[in-house]
């Protein structure tokens, strides 16, 4: 079977029936138990990821939950183990999103290391077409579970910006206009995205274009945070007026170098 987490929760057979739980709690107990699959997960933090105040009746309900899904998977023999102090879910036989997205963030980041950007940028994009929304997006009901999926989450932002930092020095600045509008759109406070999309749109030789966004970003920061840009996009901001050739150096992002592995792409 197929488990997915990277969005809403979803289980699908080997025959391409839908197996996802219906009862919100029988897939909020799923995604507690595939977050740490492999590991025993003790009853007390499953008890803490089903309720932000747990009942008094919390440790039987929460047998019965675990009966309940074992009867919703059955045929699955050894799918939910008890083990001392809670429980163990086996996907040893089973595909699971969570474990193929880190084996591509592993395969990107030995790629970055000898220094093949191009196949640590499509590493990337295979990590990042995982998902199909925020991780857990329909059972994030408690706060345990909404920090559980925030890992997730940050580990998603940080490989898509790791992606386009590649890109941006593999040249591909005119291919990520659009996606860096997006993306920003979407991360009105996120100024590194911010200041991709003015450095992908200088090089695309849009450098007006790249001045009108600095500007709205300047705006809403302003009038939403009562803050300037920071220093790194105000610089930028004078190199693109000054039309620094600087910034056609494929090795720096927002005035950093890239790390040594990088320095191979040349112009």
């Amino acid at each position: 079977m197929d488990f997915n987490v990277l969005g809403p929760i979803r289980v699908r057979h080997d025959d391409g029936s839908d197996r996802t739980p219906r009862p919100l709690k029988l897939r909020m107990l799923l995604a507690l138990l595939i977050d740490s699959a492999g590991t025993v997960v003790s009853s007390d933090q499953l008890i803490k990821g089903l309720w932000n105040e747990s009942p008094r009746t919390a440790g039987s309900a929460l047998q019965v939950y675990i009966s309940q899904l074992r009867k919703h998977f059955q045929g699955q023999s050894g799918l939910i183990e008890t083990r001392h102090p809670g429980y163990v879910l086996s996907l040893s036989d089973h595909r699971c999103d969570i474990s193929q997205a880190r084996t591509f963030r592993f395969r990107a980041m030995a790629a970055e290391a000898r220094g093949d950007l191009s196949e640590a940028s499509l590493h990337l994009d295979e990590y990042l077409d995982l998902w199909t929304g925020p991780t857990f997006a329909d059972v994030r009901q408690t706060t345990w579970l909404e920090q559980i999926a925030k890992v997730q989450d940050e580990h998603r932002a940080n490989a898509q910006q790791r992606r386009i930092e590649i890109d941006l020095r593999l040249g591909r600045h005119q291919a990520l206009v659009p996606e860096l509008y997006a993306l920003a759109a979407q991360n009105a406070n996120r100024q590194t995205l911010w200041g991709y999309l003015m450095l992908a749109l200088h090089r695309s030789g849009r450098s007006a274009e790249a001045l009108e966004v600095f500007t709205e970003l300047r705006s809403n920061l302003v009038a939403n945070h009562g803050i300037e840009p920071n220093r790194d996009l105000k610089a930028l901001q004078r190199q693109i007026l000054e039309d620094d050739s600087s910034l056609d150096d494929r090795r720096l992002i927002l005035g950093f170098p890239a790390p040594i592995a990088e320095r191979r792409v040349t112009d």
